[in-house]
């Protein structure tokens, strides 16, 4: 072969490179675009589902990326309280704001109850958050625990606290139910009130036991 084929034949060679290049590079940009696309309907979805939810979403400003956020409330209650829930949510999560409304435990059990909100956006949190397993970066954790089980008026009940509350693992009348246990098996009286907040408590089909959540 002379010298000058040789070279037309490694010009078209380099030519079919930069093509198959050129269309893996197009490829990636498609597909990157179709992610971008389906993140920003899935966030959309849940801040709508998030704001049916909890009036605290009028509340929500944005921040950078168009992701919705909230405040995360400040702590409630007596440091040596008997009961202390530790509250994991994510503050630019529009669908975490539910659980903002369990800061209304402190007013209703007084000295009995600590809420405390951890942010997830802090990585000391998130540790944290790992080390208890919780699903959907969220999540209660009730004196250290993660899952009880209550005595509804369904029956007994594996109840996870994992996920945002009043989602589809549990409702607030689930915390106050287990509050009332806590309180009980310690010999404390509790209040009128938190015995009525319980109504509808246990009205999720639990997941069986060493079952995980599937992510939110």
């Amino acid at each position: 072969m002379k010298k000058w084929q040789l070279s037309l034949v490694m010009v078209g060679l380099l030519g079919m490179v930069y093509a198959m290049n050129v269309v893996q590079q197009k490829r990636l940009e498609e597909r990157a675009a179709l992610e971008k696309a389906a993140k920003e309907a899935r966030l959309k979805a849940e801040s709508t589902h998030a704001a049916k939810l909890s009036p605290a979403l009028a509340h929500s400003q944005t921040h950078g990326g168009g992701q919705p956020s909230f405040t995360v409330p400040p702590p409630a209650g007596p440091e040596k309280a008997p009961v202390k829930i530790e509250v994991f949510l994510d503050g630019s999560n529009a669908c975490h704001a539910t659980s903002t409304e369990l800061s209304e435990l402190s007013k209703v059990y007084g000295k009995l109850v600590r809420v405390v909100f951890l942010n997830m956006m802090k990585p000391e949190v998130s540790q944290k958050a790992d080390k208890l397993q919780l699903g959907c970066a969220a999540g209660l954790a009730i004196n250290g625990k993660v899952e009880m089980m209550l005595k509804t008026p369904n029956g007994k009940r594996l109840i996870s606290f994992r996920g945002p509350a009043n989602h589809d693992k549990y409702r607030t009348p689930d915390v106050y139910l287990a509050v009332n246990s806590i309180l009980e098996s310690k010999g404390i009286k509790v209040p009128k009130l938190a015995k009525e907040r319980t109504v509808g408590a246990g009205s999720i089909t639990p997941m069986g036991p060493g079952k995980m959540p599937g992510s939110h």
